[in-house]
């Protein structure tokens, strides 16, 4: 193992953590995210008793998986520090918990996400369903990118990306010209950031066998990292599932590509994925019994993203509230004795 170990990256996420603790506690007086587990459920209790403990908040307009996700955010917060913390007090390289805590957390994002509005199609969602696969959640691709849904437009870094994705991941022959065609017009916008294209380069480097230019695609993508949360920086999801996505592809491809050396990518993870057969993440934290709708959220079946209808083709939009329903009516076949 060359990387970051995991205690390393362990080290370098509490710090970061603490520090933002730190300065929400000097800026509003407020003491949040949660530095350990009481504190997290105890504000967990005091979100029940505020919006959960009588349900009239709820009605046909509100589905109730979406307020559930949006109003029981704080494991997205405090997920990774408790599994970092964890990692910490063990001193091995055991990745069990922070597998399971990273398909809560990408779940719950990807879930949620695809319940709320955005005027985009379902490739806005690509940089979260890149995290899941990082616990080696295959079975989240044909549900959030399928086979069958067409990608109506290419003016967005992720939707060029998502396109080569399908191509690659389902062996759409007929289309790989196509998407080659139009990622390789992409790249030769100036405006683009080095972040999109090195997504892009490393796709491309797959489909053409190039280990070697995969390998600098990658190192490039966390080099110039687009992140989304102040923790990115120490521990980038999306891009150990970049990684991730070389091996569901060509698994013969994916053993020749280096894994990169940086900050944001935890070799002892990727190394223990090896070791132990990309074992797929589970539902780590239980939420209590009061609020078991949380739990049958995640151990529902998946919906699958649809697109709605519109007279413009070209402007077509991830149906929101299709998602909503179906994923409602999964939870609740779930929930029958």
């Amino acid at each position: 193992m060359n990387g970051f170990t995991l205690q390393h990256t362990a080290k370098q996420y509490l710090k970061s953590y603490r520090k933002k603790v730190k300065e929400r506690l000097n800026r509003f007086n407020e003491h949040y995210p949660p530095l350990d587990l009481e504190e997290f459920e105890k504000s967990i209790e005091k979100t029940y008793q505020r919006y959960f403990k009588t349900e009239r908040w709820l009605d046909s307009h509100h589905p109730k998986p979406k307020y559930y996700l949006l109003l029981l955010k704080h494991y997205q917060d405090f997920g990774l520090y408790h599994a970092f913390s964890l990692a910490l007090e063990s001193k091995d390289q055991d990745c069990r918990v922070l597998n399971n805590t990273l398909f809560q957390i990408s779940r719950h994002n990807l879930l949620l996400r695809s319940m709320l509005g955005s005027g985009m199609d379902h490739t806005n969602l690509l940089e979260d369903l890149m995290s899941v696969l990082a616990c080696n959640d295959e079975e989240a691709l044909a549900h959030f990118l399928p086979a069958e849904l067409e990608i109506a437009q290419h003016r967005h870094y992720f939707e060029v990306a998502s396109h080569l994705i399908k191509v690659l991941y389902y062996q759409q022959t007929q289309y790989r010209e196509d998407a080659y065609t139009k990622a390789e017009k992409f790249l030769t916008k100036k405006s683009n950031a080095k972040w999109e294209i090195a997504i892009l380069q490393y796709l491309m480097a797959i489909g053409e066998k190039k280990a070697n230019a995969a390998s600098q695609a990658l190192q490039d993508m966390c080099d110039s990292s687009r992140y989304t949360s102040p923790f990115d920086k120490d521990f980038a999801a999306n891009i150990h599932g970049y990684y991730q996505l070389a091996r569901l592809i060509d698994n013969d491809l994916y053993e020749q590509i280096t894994r990169p050396t940086h900050k944001c990518f935890c070799d002892a993870f990727a190394q223990w994925q090896d070791e132990n057969h990309f074992p797929k993440g589970e539902q780590h934290y239980l939420f209590p019994s009061h609020l078991q709708y949380m739990n049958q959220i995640f151990q529902a079946p998946l919906p699958t993203v649809t697109l709605e209808d519109e007279r413009k083709k070209k402007q077509r939009y991830q149906d929101v509230d299709q998602f909503a329903a179906d994923l409602t009516l999964n939870i609740e076949n779930k929930m029958k004795p």
